[in-house]
């Protein structure tokens, strides 16, 4: 093989590295946010349950049945669901981050291979 054809088949390898890293990122950011929402639904159901007599029937849907429980287990349990999330939405952040870290390496690497392959110039 001739010395361009090879390294032009380096500039597609690092190039799909990056677009695997770039759907990598999607694939947190979606995850992120769909943390963030399950976050502000529970906490609505916080506030709702505030409201609450002390006294109050509260149910939960389980399958198909309705289940009594008792309110200041499930204000417990609900608090306890909020707080484990926030922490895997920290951790997904954290993920992001160095995601966008390697992204921004790889991308280097790509341009430096391509304007070495190109014998200088190249634009971003």
């Amino acid at each position: 093989r001739s010395r361009p054809t090879v390294a032009m088949a380096e500039l597609e390898n690092e190039l799909t590295v990056l677009r695997q890293i770039h759907k990598e990122i999607q694939k947190m950011n979606d995850k992120m946010g769909q943390g963030i929402s399950q976050v502000g639904e529970n906490e609505l159901v916080v506030s709702e349950l505030e409201h609450l007599e002390e006294d109050a029937k509260v149910f939960k849907l389980i399958g198909p049945v309705l289940v009594q429980q008792d309110l200041v287990e499930v204000k417990a349990n609900v608090t306890t669901r909020i707080d484990f999330i926030k922490k895997d939405v920290a951790r997904t952040e954290k993920v992001i981050d160095g995601l966008q870290n390697r992204a921004e390496e790889q991308r280097q690497k790509y341009l430096a291979l391509k304007q070495a392959a190109t014998g200088g110039a190249v634009k971003d």
